[in-house]
């Protein structure tokens, strides 16, 4: 997001927020405990959903230092093949900024509207990919664009392109458990006015386990380092999840954020729910 002229600093740390959640929103993540119990006896079979197309609703607050960012993102996959699938996305935002507490500061700032939008798309030869809700964003050979569809003006968007690509490896470690290491580099470019140019090079590692009755647990620590400030920043997300054998299911992620010093009085939390929706025939191998 933008700021408009009185909010100072707010686009830097918002774009730097999104790509946080673009690339960890399914990358991140673990699995719900309390549903296992409750369909220990379904058959997994009708569990493993392998439809081509997924449907997400996703409800984000984010907690940062100048105040609160409300994202409700509907989010659209398809999976061509298991060695390709593609994503898009789109916000609608609601920006809350209080107003600054010495004499003649900026008021308070509270819109809502259309906000940035952005595109995935991963090929892995290894044919690893399905519209799970589950599979991390980050396997295999993967590129993404976010794009300012938001009005710049009233503080909805970054006001500038922003492009990453990247590679992970998954390491099946067990029928259930799985790791894959990623590395990712990411850049702004066509910069408007109100833009905060980002550059950053990251790594980190996603551990996923998957239960027998659709429920998965998971944690994401990663590290980038910040060349526009010359800074390592850290961040880790936690998820857990749940799919139902008719293709609805569930998670909700928590993640933190440490701020470069230049922009933060403190470091961001974020808190996502999501519903989803897997349906339609299971993609062939190319």
């Amino acid at each position: 997001m933008t700021r408009r002229k009185n909010m100072v600093r707010f686009p830097g740390n918002w774009l730097r927020e999104r790509e946080t959640l673009l690339h960890h929103t399914a990358a991140t993540v673990f699995i719900c405990v309390f549903a296992m119990s409750l369909h220990a006896s379904e058959d997994e079979s009708q569990l493993a959903q392998r439809g081509r197309h997924l449907v997400e609703l996703g409800y984000t607050r984010v907690d940062g230092f100048d105040g609160d960012i409300f994202l409700l993102e509907p989010a659209y996959t398809y999976s061509y093949s298991r060695n390709l699938r593609i994503s898009i996305a789109t916000q609608l935002a609601s920006l809350e900024v209080p107003a600054a507490d010495e004499p003649g500061g900026a008021e308070d700032v509270n819109e809502t509207g259309q906000g940035d939008s952005s595109l995935i798309i991963q090929y892995d030869p290894g044919a690893n990919l399905t519209s799970n809700p589950w599979v991390p964003d980050t396997i295999g050979l993967f590129g993404s664009v976010l794009m300012p569809t938001g009005d710049t003006d009233r503080g909805l968007s970054g006001d500038t392109w922003s492009a990453s690509i990247g590679a992970g490896w998954p390491i099946i470690l067990s029928e259930t458990f799985l790791a894959a290491p990623t590395i990712i580099y990411s850049s702004t470019f066509a910069h408007g006015d109100d833009a905060v140019p980002l550059e950053e090079l990251g790594v980190g590692v996603s551990l996923l386990w998957l239960s027998p009755v659709g429920a998965w647990i998971g944690i994401e620590p990663f590290i980038s380092w910040d060349f526009e400030n010359s800074e390592a920043i850290d961040a880790l997300s936690l998820i857990v999840g749940k799919s139902f054998r008719n293709g609805l299911g569930f998670d909700l992620q928590w993640g933190n954020r440490r701020r470069a010093e230049n922009f933060a009085k403190r470091d961001d939390e974020f808190l996502i729910f999501k519903v989803h929706w897997q349906f339609g025939a299971p993609p062939r191998n190319l």
